[in-house]
This record gives C-alpha cells, structure tokens and sequence, in this order.
C-alpha cells in the first residue's frame, strides 16, 4: 500500500481552549480511503502555542462494525514532532489506558515493527501528512 494511492474525506475539526495558556488545541478527523475505498479513520490534535509538544496521530483501522469483535479493529498512535529534529514516532498507549479500552486493540510499538500492518499504518499517515488540508502549516 502506498499512501499515494490514498485520498482523505476531511471530517470534524474541533478547537478547545488550553488549561495552561488559554489557546487553542485542534483536533481534526477523517477517513483514508484506499483506491477510493474506506481503510482507516484518523484524529491529529495539537496546538499551535506549543509546537514543542508533537502532535498526535491516530489511525484507527480494522472492522468497525457493530458486531465486529475487538481484536478485529486496533488503532495506533504516532507521534509527529515539528523542528529540525522533525519526524514521526509510533507512541505506546499507557497501562491505564489500555485497561480502559474496549472497543479495540491498542498497538504499541512493538506490535506494529516489523510487522505486516507496518507498511499500511505509515502509508496512512503518510497520506494524512500529505493531503490533510487543516496540516498545511506542518507542511511548510
């Protein structure tokens, strides 16, 4: 899978104000479509009054039907960090986290290395990246 072959149906952008300095946080979401068929959702949240803080990726992948058992939808999270040190990192979800999650299977990095998902999950954030309309300042 190549992200390339990839488009985006832009959904939901949601603004909230920041406890420690009152600006914004943004989250966007949407869908990646893989030769024009659904693969995968997506959020990005970040805040522009902190760009030493990475924004965060999640792609959310699988089976989301509704009665689609959880180990047939798992999502994953990245970290993208901005600067001249810029680049992407796969993050773990927390035991607490976890523990809380039951509609589907957290990856952490080490499930998703050197696996065969591997090349899908960075095409689909490769795709965000590239073709995220709201991004356009992380391109620049």
């Amino acid at each position: 899978m190549r992200w390339q072959d990839c488009s985006l149906e832009e959904e939901e952008r949601t603004d909230t104000p920041c406890d420690c300095c009152g600006s914004s946080t943004t989250e966007v979401t949407g869908n990646v479509l893989h030769l024009n068929s659904f693969h995968s959702w997506y959020t990005a949240l970040w805040s522009d009054a902190h760009p030493d803080i990475p924004m965060h990726i999640t792609i959310d992948t699988g089976d989301w039907g509704e009665d689609a058992p959880q180990s047939h939808r798992w999502a994953t999270r990245i970290a993208v960090h901005q600067g001249d040190d810029g680049g992407c990192s796969l993050m773990d979800w927390s035991a607490e986290e976890q523990k809380e999650i039951s509609m589907f299977t957290p990856l952490n990095r080490d499930d998703v290395l050197n696996s065969d998902y591997a090349p899908q999950l960075w095409a689909c954030v490769d795709a965000v990246l590239m073709n995220e309309s709201r991004l356009e300042h992380i391109r620049q």
